[in-house]
């Protein structure tokens, strides 16, 4: 039979705060029901007591239930109320535990702090005094409690912390995560069953180069919280290379700061948003950019928000929409749904408990009207996360109490000891147990747990509900690189929004489950690196070297070609790769090239790369190779100088179509300059029109010049992919010609992207576009080669081309007696 210990009483800050506490005896309402009060809280709002002379163990809490954050109850606080559940619900299963202080039973007290860190603080003096929370009370100069387990966020934690600290109180918080409370000389009772933001800080700027990002906005809460975490985020920053465009912070009660945040955000170029803010913040911030239609950025998120349930409204998802983030792991605490809907209401409020009759349970637990309409919902369960936290914190002191007490499941517990709040701090430091789900528990030096995250992405499922999606992991006890693992191809990105590219070809793009909104008038490197081992095999070249821009780029096309050339019976001499920012690998593969003894080189290089390769061999005076070429560079013009037809003089390799847009040529260096920089037109005044468009200097020099035109191919790209968007908008609105369109329908990405998939119309060039099932146009491909013209200039001569929607055997075609070779040569 279980004994009591003096009852663990506490605050639960932030929304709801709670805390875990040992006490006295002393005097209790009846059954457990705090009599009815004029001012909040001057009792618990739940509790849990025994009647008797036996000392038990209780534990406490302090929520804030009544906020200003949105929920199915306006001004009541959900998240918080799952807190004090949980709380209730953990110390029930210890009790019930006869291995876990087996003759002692545990209670607790839960006070509601309306948001009010005065109110908090009261509450906190009051289980430290083991008395009633009221005015008039003195100190009785001994600690009633032994551990509190809060508050909820970091600032009011710290105050809690430091009113407890001269007691030697243990405080324990759920989600408290402020790296400036792992100091253990300004805070040696301080536990957290969450890790530090200086791993969460650093991981943010780990997914932000992870995906190659270097220009991003930063807005954190003027707060302890999201000042500390905003500071390891710029430091780690600047040592990834990532430039963050501005900084900027707000606090709740900052209007002014507030819509400067808003108006940085709009106006900034910066198209990824780093949001380090709490919880209440992140709402009043998302309130105000949906109201100024600020949409279309990716926002990285914390787990002060990024699952966020009440943070989902009909608007959100269009500012929210593909947010990534980090928080702690799903709860899994077996039976909590069930007991959120029905046993909690039995036992912690017993007064509604009137043998059905609702209306009188109702009136005897007035003082609870706000927990009503939640009593049989538990949808928010699947996404509770920081619950688990408290689970695992009240399980620590009860650990800590068993080893203090020497409990043993035959002996039971020495229940007349006197537990001192200090040797509560020194236990807890070495407890080390497995909790029921399966999860170990200890302590580090500072304090923490081990800093485990789940990558969050929020996504819509199948029927547009908003899901807060696993998309990765990090783990900082893993070895280094393996403590980040991110699956890419489950991402939705930021704002659902559409991406048509003209020009983006690498293979990897081809993945709908990686890249469902992407598109792009122009084929995959699937078929070009395929098109490419035909060539080299149709002229008979059996002995190649390869080299490739060391990026996603040209290590999927070069990985393409090499196995379509295996299948070919092409034989690789060498396979070597550099970056624009590595010089030793550039000459290394200079060198290669120059003593390797293959006369003909794949170069599946980017654009950028090809200039600077192109330096350094020239340099070296590398001539008489058959360069074989990709759609970047084969007809890159400024390529052409004076010494670079010695080395590329021949080269061949293959180019989308030339543009064919009619006007466009007269366009560039007439109504260009009138309709899109209208400060042009002065009257004829050169000086003045230059003075007006300063700011466009840098483009005067191409005023007048448009004989590049006729080598554009992109522009062909560009032209089908604006057009295929247009359609596609056509058909959202039910477009006619008589009745015009639909004007008042609002538009989402995901419409766009499901009426991209089915466009399919023909050009005023008569071209015909479509997309298909990766969200890709048609292969098909000039074969170029670089050729003097009759007054020595060079020219992209096309002597065939490669079709991959025609059958098997027409789709690559050449016209060899039309090629000059490599070095300029007639015959290779």
């Amino acid at each position: 039979m279980r004994s009591n210990l003096p009852a663990a009483e506490g605050v639960w800050g932030g929304q709801v705060t709670s805390q875990t506490t040992l006490s006295s005896p002393h005097p209790r309402e009846v059954a457990g029901v705090p009599q009815p009060v004029k001012r909040v809280p001057t009792v618990p709002l739940l509790d849990e007591d025994e009647e008797n002379s036996l000392p038990y163990v209780g534990t406490g809490a302090l929520e804030q239930l009544n906020s200003t954050v949105r929920g199915p109850v306006q001004g009541f606080n959900l998240r918080e109320l799952r807190f004090a559940q949980a709380m209730v619900f953990v110390i029930e299963e210890i009790n019930r535990d006869s291995s876990l202080l087996p003759n002692i039973s545990v209670g607790y007290r839960i006070y509601d702090n309306c948001g009010s860190r005065f109110l908090s603080m009261k509450a906190a003096m009051a289980l430290m005094n083991g008395q009633e929370l009221t005015a008039i009370e003195g100190c009785s100069g001994q600690a009633g409690v032994q551990a509190i387990i809060g508050e909820s966020e970091s600032s009011p934690t710290i105050v809690l912390s430091r009113t407890t600290g001269p007691f030697k109180i243990p405080v324990i918080s759920h989600s408290s995560t402020c790296e400036c409370l792992s100091s253990r000389t300004e805070y040696p009772s301080f536990f957290r069953t969450i890790a530090s933001d200086y791993y969460q800080s650093r991981a943010l700027a780990q997914l932000v180069k992870h995906f190659g990002w270097s220009w991003v906005g930063a807005v954190n809460s003027d707060s302890d919280y999201g000042n500390n975490g905003m500071a390891i985020f710029l430091e780690a920053a600047e040592e990834e290379g990532i430039c963050v465009e501005y900084s900027e912070k707000f606090d709740r009660s900052e209007p002014a700061k507030l819509m400067k945040v808003v108006d940085t955000i709009k106006q900034g170029t910066a198209k990824v948003v780093i949001i380090f803010v709490a919880h209440i913040e992140m709402n009043i911030l998302i309130e105000q950019l949906i109201l100024k239609n600020v949409t279309g950025f990716q926002m990285i998120g914390v787990e002060g928000w990024i699952t966020a349930v009440n943070l989902i409204t009909p608007t959100s998802y269009s500012v929210l929409g593909g947010s990534l983030g980090f928080d702690v792991g799903k709860s899994n605490i077996i039976g909590f749904s069930d007991y959120v809907v029905k046993e909690f209401w039995e036992t912690a409020l017993p007064c509604l408990v009137t043998t059905g009759n609702t209306s009188q349970a109702e009136n005897n637990c007035s003082r609870y009207q706000d927990l009503f309409p939640f009593k049989n919902y538990n949808d928010d369960i699947s996404e509770l996360r920081y619950t688990n936290n408290i689970y695992n914190g009240v399980y620590a002191v009860a650990h800590s109490l068993h080893s203090l007490l020497k409990c043993t499941e035959k002996q039971g517990c020495e229940k007349d000891q006197t537990i001192q709040p200090w040797q509560v701090v020194e236990s807890l430091k070495k407890v080390n147990f497995t909790t029921k789900t399966g999860e170990q528990v200890w302590f580090d030096s500072t304090g923490a747990t081990a800093a485990k995250y789940d990558v969050i992405n929020w996504q819509r499922g199948p029927d547009g509900e908003v899901l807060f999606k696993q998309v990765g992991y990090y783990d900082a006890s893993l070895p280094p690189g393996q403590q980040f693992v991110i699956t890419a191809k489950n991402i939705v990105w930021g704002g659902g929004r559409v991406e048509v590219s003209h020009a983006a070809t690498c293979e990897c793009l081809s993945s709908r489950t990686e890249y469902p909104s992407f598109f792009r008038t122009i084929a995959s490197d699937y078929y070009q690196s395929r098109a490419l081992a035909q060539l080299v095999k149709h002229f008979g070249w059996f002995w190649v070297g390869a080299v490739n821009s060391d990026s996603d780029y040209g290590n999927n096309g070069m990985a393409i070609f090499l196995e379509a050339a295996e299948e070919e019976g092409i034989c690789v001499e060498y396979s070597e790769k550099f970056d624009r920012s590595e010089p030793a690998k550039l000459m290394k593969v200079v060198d290669i090239i120059t003593k390797g003894t293959a006369k003909v080189i794949i170069m599946f290089v980017a654009h950028i790369e090809m200039n600077i390769l192109v330096e350094q061999l020239i340099l070296k005076n590398v001539t008489g190779f058959q360069m074989i070429g990709v759609e970047v560079w084969i007809t890159a013009v400024n390529l052409i100088t004076p010494t670079s037809y010695s080395l590329l003089g021949g080269s061949l390799g293959f180019d989308v179509g030339k543009s064919n847009i009619v006007g466009f040529a007269d366009y560039v260096v007439k109504e260009f300059w009138e309709t899109t920089l209208p400060c042009w037109i002065t009257g004829g005044n050169a000086s003045q029109a230059e003075n007006n468009c300063s700011r466009y200097q840098d483009l005067f020099p191409f005023k007048n010049y448009n004989e590049d035109v006729s080598e554009l191919r992109y522009a062909n790209n560009i032209y089908n992919g604006v057009y295929a968007v247009a359609h596609s908008l056509h058909s959202l609105l039910k477009c006619t010609e008589k009745q015009g369109c639909e004007k008042d329908q609002t538009i989402q990405p995901w419409q766009v992207v499901e009426s991209l998939k089915k466009v399919n119309f023909t050009t005023k060039t008569g071209e015909q576009v479509w997309f298909d099932s990766t969200g890709a146009t048609a292969a098909k491909y000039d074969v170029i080669n670089w050729q003097r013209g009759p007054d020595g200039e060079v020219l992209f001569k096309q002597v065939g081309y490669y079709d991959a929607s025609l059958p098997p055997g027409q789709q690559f075609v050449i016209t060899d007696k039309n090629i000059v070779w490599g070095g300029g040569k007639t015959e290779v």
